[in-house]
Order: C-alpha cells, then sequence, then structure tokens
C-alpha cells in the first residue's frame, strides 16, 4: 500500500485525508498551521514539517490549499517539493485555483523530474468528510490512470478532462 502526502488539512483537505486513512493508507501530513493535524495524527497520520519533508517520506504527494500563492509556495518555495531529493515525484493539486498557477508551477517541477496533476473538487466541507465529492482530474492520462486507487475513498465521481490545468477551469466554471 502506498504510503501517501496530504498538504493542506483544513476544512475540505482534513475530509479528504480522513477518507484517505480509512481506506488503510498511510498518511504524512502537512499544514501551516500545525493545529490542523492533529486530528489526523489522532488516526494514525504522521506530521511533517514541510512540504520537501512530505515529498521525501511519500510516494504520491496529494494537495487542498486556499490559493495560488499556497501553491506556488508549496511547490516551488522555501522547504517545498522542488527542493525533495528523494521520495515522491508525482503532485496531484485538488486546490481552487488558475489554470496559469498550475500550469507554471508544474513546468518549474518538471525540469526537476516531477509529474503534476490536478484536481477540481465539487463539494463542501461535509462532501468531502462523506468521501463524496466530484473530482474532474486533468493532466497525465497515465498517472490519472494508476491513481484511481487513491482517488475512489474521497469521491462519488472521478473525470480525466484533458490537459493539466483543465480540472481548474472546469471546477471555476
Amino acid at each position: 500500500m502506498k504510503t501517501l502526502g496530504f498538504i493542506g488539512t483544513g476544512g475540505m483537505g482534513s475530509g479528504m485525508a480522513a477518507n484517505l486513512i480509512k481506506a488503510g493508507y498511510s498518511l504524512v501530513v502537512n499544514d501551516l498551521e500545525r493545529d490542523r493535524c492533529k486530528g489526523l495524527e489522532e488516526q494514525g497520520a504522521e506530521y511533517a514539517d514541510s512540504p520537501r519533508a512530505v515529498a521525501e517520506s511519500c510516494d504520491l504527494v496529494l494537495s487542498m490549499l486556499p490559493n495560488n500563492d499556497a501553491v506556488r509556495i508549496v511547490g516551488l518555495g522555501d522547504g517545498g517539493l522542488s527542493e525533495a531529493t528523494t521520495g515522491a515525484k508525482q503532485w496531484i493539486d485538488f486546490s481552487s485555483i488558475d489554470k496559469q498557477t498550475i500550469v507554471s508551477v508544474s513546468a518549474e517541477l518538471n525540469k526537476k523530474g516531477w509529474t503534476v496533476v490536478d484536481s477540481g473538487a465539487g463539494g463542501v466541507e461535509e462532501v468531502a468528510a462523506a468521501g463524496e465529492l466530484a473530482l474532474w482530474v486533468s493532466g497525465n492520462k497515465q498517472v490519472f490512470d494508476s491513481c484511481q486507487a487513491v482517488l475512489e475513498p474521497m469521491a462519488k465521481s472521478i473525470l480525466h478532462v484533458g490537459e493539466l490545468g483543465n480540472a481548474k477551469l472546469v471546477k471555476n466554471a
């Protein structure tokens, strides 16, 4: 079973991450507000102190972040995914951001061997906690196909919507 990393454990992220734990995944979590991770740690998750540390301790990184700047910082900032020297080189971002941000962050991470897939998540916190989100996923189809088992505990429906960034357009529409 894969070890997953989850960055951004606020209202939506904590429900999504909890469903991954319930599905039997080992989880490593991170959030700027350390206390947001406590409930997941009580369910068996481990805490890592930076996105880099999350990536270096898992097979796949997932994130649900509040805005464009947070996605840039997690991906490319000090202690970000781009600094990881081992571990995961795949990232699925569920944040409600614009296409330009995910495409530009992905382009920089690609230079370091990363593959980025993005997803829009349709639903509110209660829907996330129930594992019944609608997920629109875009980017590398092979990665999408290989991640189905990871996406299923969080969603009632999962749809691939083409090239990287399209999921952000679908969500924002």
